[in-house]
């Protein structure tokens, strides 16, 4: 039975998607580019106003008042459709119908019910939490996805008493992924210690697959695939080595066996029957590299015929395939490489250098002309924009570090290419008043002593704050499509995963003492912490005690004033006037803003340079965004 509502949200739910994420190939001229992100924003405004009216009005009542199995089935159908293997329409919409039906199923000791439900959440948890595994230290939903999971695998002890045999497959998929959550978690858990982790990773690999192995329970449900369900337990088990080769566990013995156990797992699928079986599970390339790193860690080949094996790999992708099998081979494999490299005695730093820019120029390439239509968090996209944040920091200077870093991030939606260009030209219209008027406000940046030291580093303090501003939102890139493609109101959760973007150690680890970086970091950090550090995030940065806190005050104001008056690409709100967004900094002024930058903007001058800005200067840079992102000049657009 569908919902008299159903086809009217997912049909809102993906147009909202299909226009925010849309590849923009048609040339347009600035005026006509222009009025189509404005009809964009306008039809996604009113989708937005309808879905949050069905979700109000009509979802979360039912949710209240479920009475009768046919209203929760319904209901189940409709969280399929919006977020399972094989959809990706609204995880958080989803979630919530899940935890409905499980309370509900609760109530009325419903086992079918309450099983799937505790998989579907369980699983959507789970996929956030890849989503987010990159993040040092900061696991979200690992607690709920591992009892969602636990939960359901718990039902293996009255297997046999259910009638439903859709239900027992439930049963066999909680189990599986019980360990996938401990693998997802190793090298970032804050519950356990990379030993306890690997102790409980691998009892409850055991469990599963002596569960699967049973004669009575396979004999129960004959055509189960459980040969594959144990494929992937064994798959998993390869997974973890390869992350753990360089994070070795402290004990010699423990890694004897942890290698013993491998090299088992590794037999296991060299069965070609049983290779084939998990086919459904893995990708053909991540399988090959399972191999590829097993036969090294076995002695069959050397490290430098490891090297040269990578190396050919890469010679012979496919970089038109945007599968999951051509996302790995296109972001993991190169930089599993670069990993290697580093190791190599026989390569010289320069080659390192020389084959590393061309290893990333690949990469990015492929990023760039990645469809519209592809699912950029996939847990191997995710993983390998982190990859590519440490990649390039070992090998590349700061500068080109972080414009590495910028090209990820701005590709990915146009509407934050633009915000990261208005914020920069924003936070420059604010120094170049500062500097002219206050220039002992910048004192202590690039090693300046005196007003006079300031003013002769003008050029170098700008671009300092040029390369600053336009990195302040570089964190988004590993969620981005998560929080800008809901059409709705967002979950607190989502609005937490948001926060994430200022934690700087994901895609910025401070090496060394460089300025750029230095100052890049705590402008990311602190550009959404007030200025009087009451509130805001990320918590555990000190703005008040920053080398470049005027920097980040001035990217702070910059942020708001863009955000808040952008009335061409942002779909979620109405844009506020100038006038309105200013008389807010003056109300926060010594509180949430700095009460220097707000008393400055009584300056009829600095607002009017503001106002160009947020008015035609933001038009133009729509236009130039959207000219880059295509690789063309303007010249050449007809």
């Amino acid at each position: 039975m569908a919902l008299e509502f159903e086809t009217k949200l997912i049909e809102n739910i993906a147009e909202f998607r299909r226009l925010e994420s849309e590849a923009l190939l048609s040339k347009f001229d600035k005026s006509e580019l222009l009025d189509h992100l404005r009809e964009k924003a306008d039809t996604n405004t009113k989708i937005f106003s309808i879905n949050n009216y069905i979700i109000e009005q009509k979802i979360r009542p039912m949710l209240a008042n479920l009475n009768n199995t046919e209203d929760v089935d319904a209901l189940f159908e409709l969280s399929q459709k919006l977020y399972s293997f094989n959809a990706n329409l609204d995880n958080g919409l989803a979630m919530e119908i899940h935890k409905g039906i499980i309370a509900w199923a609760r109530e009325h000791k419903d086992t079918d019910r309450l099983l799937r439900s505790l998989y579907s959440i369980g699983f959507i948890y789970q996929q956030i939490l890849t989503l987010m595994v990159a993040r040092k230290n900061h696991l979200f939903f690992y607690k709920e996805a591992l009892d969602a999971f636990k939960e359901g695998a718990s039902y293996k002890e009255i297997y046999f008493e259910i009638e439903n045999k859709e239900t027992r497959r439930y049963i066999n998929r909680c189990l599986g992924n019980v360990y996938v959550v401990y693998n997802a978690s190793k090298t970032t858990s804050e519950t356990f210690s990379l030993s306890e982790i690997t102790k409980l990773f691998f009892e409850n690999v055991d469990a599963a697959i002596g569960f699967w192995n049973d004669e009575k329970v396979r004999a129960h449900d004959p055509d189960f695939p459980w040969d594959a369900f144990i494929g992937n337990a064994h798959q998993n088990v390869l997974v973890w080595e390869q992350a753990l080769r360089d994070r070795l566990l402290p004990s010699d013995i423990e890694n004897q066996k942890l290698t013993e156990r491998v090299c088992e797992s590794f037999a296991f699928l060299d069965e070609n029957s049983k290779s084939l079986a998990i086919s459904q599970f893995w990708t053909s390339s991540r399988t090959e590299n399972s191999r590829r790193f097993n036969r090294y860690f076995r002695g069959f080949i050397s490290h430098e015929e490891l090297i040269d094996d990578l190396r050919e790999s890469i010679k012979t992708m496919n970089y038109d395939d945007y599968s999951t099998d051509g996302l790995f081979s296109a972001f993991n494999v190169p930089f599993i490489l670069l990993g290697q490299l580093k190791f190599s005695e026989s390569i010289k730093q320069e080659q390192l250098e020389c084959e590393t820019k061309a290893i990333l120029a690949r990469t990015i390439k492929y990023f760039r002309n990645i469809p519209s239509g592809v699912n950029r968090h996939d847990s191997f996209f995710v993983q390998a924009l982190s990859n590519c944040a440490k990649a390039v920091g070992t090998f590349l200077s700061a500068e080109e570090y972080l414009e590495i870093l910028l090209k990820f991030t701005s590709f990915t939606h146009l509407p934050t290419y633009v915000h990261t260009l208005n914020v920069r030209s924003l936070t420059r219209v604010l120094a170049n008043y500062f500097m002219k008027h206050e220039p002992q406000l910048f004192l202590g940046i690039c090693d300046t002593k005196s007003a006079d030291d300031v003013i002769s580093k003008k050029q170098e303090i700008f671009e300092l704050i040029d390369m600053a501003s336009l990195c302040h939102d570089i964190g988004k890139v590993t969620y981005l499509d998560t929080v800008s493609l809901h059409s709705r109101r967002l979950y607190d959760f989502e609005f937490d995963i948001i926060k994430e973007h200022a934690r700087v150690e994901t895609m910025l680890e401070k090496q060394n003492e460089n300025e750029i970086i230095a100052c890049v970091s705590d402008v990311v950090s602190g550009h959404h912490k007030w200025y009087d550090s009451s509130r805001g995030y990320i918590s555990s940065f000190d703005n008040l005690s920053s080398k470049y806190r005027f920097i980040v005050d001035m990217v702070s104001i910059s942020d708001s004033i863009d955000a808040a008056t952008d009335t061409v690409g942002r779909s979620y709100a109405q844009g506020l006037s100038l006038e309105q967004v200013i008389k807010e900094i003056k109300e926060g002024s010594g509180t949430r803003y700095s009460p220097i930058i707000a008393k400055a903007l009584d300056n009829k001058t600095l607002l009017s340079q503001i106002q160009y800005c947020v008015g035609e200067g933001r038009e133009n840079a729509y236009y130039e965004a959207y000219l880059d992102i295509l690789g063309q000049k303007e010249g050449n657009v007809t």
